[in-house]
């Protein structure tokens, strides 16, 4: 089972590719030939591409437009290593705190999770208890804001406490 440490180079292997694309762009000096392992580049381009809807050229070309990038940058940022990565940021991708925070630091609201009757009859819920520190990290941020948007507001529709009520 993986480890939470924050400085695992786990977490570098988890990076968005708009992530790795950023920091290709802002370091180029990260490409050089030892930098780049391109069969597993390669490897990794095709798992990709064996993947629905990117078997079909038209799907794939669109997600490497939404990237603004080319299948030969694609291809590099696949090749690169987790080391290469931590060496890059000089810091933890932005979302593994919050992710590590949720699962080790104990929940600001109880940890069981609010099912509705209908749901809690169901056995396949269950899964979403390995994602209640998740659920509940969220729905502590949404409480908050909600909060804040609601203070002072006496002619709001709903008050907090019944909007947390529906969540």
């Amino acid at each position: 089972m993986p480890q939470l440490y924050p400085a695992s180079l786990d977490w570098y292997r988890a990076s968005y590719v708009h992530e790795r694309l950023a920091v290709r762009r802002a370091i180029p000096s990260l490409c050089t030939p030892g930098h780049i392992d391109t069969a597993r580049g390669k490897r990794r381009l095709e798992r990709w591409r064996a993947e629905a809807p990117f078997t079909a050229d038209a799907w794939w070309s669109q997600r490497l437009t939404l990237e603004r990038t080319s299948e030969e940058e694609w291809l590099t940022i696949l090749g690169e290593s987790s080391h290469t990565m931590s060496q890059a940021l000089r810091g933890l991708p932005v979302w593994v705190t919050p992710l590590v925070q949720a699962f080790t630091c104990p929940p600001v609201m109880s940890a069981t999770l609010p099912l509705s009757e209908t749901w809690s009859k169901h056995q396949a819920v269950r899964f979403l208890e390995a994602f209640g520190p998740l659920i509940q990290q969220a729905r502590s941020r949404l409480s908050t804001r909600l909060h804040g948007l609601l203070h002072g507001q006496s002619d709001a529709p709903w008050d907090a406490a019944s909007l947390e009520a529906m969540l």
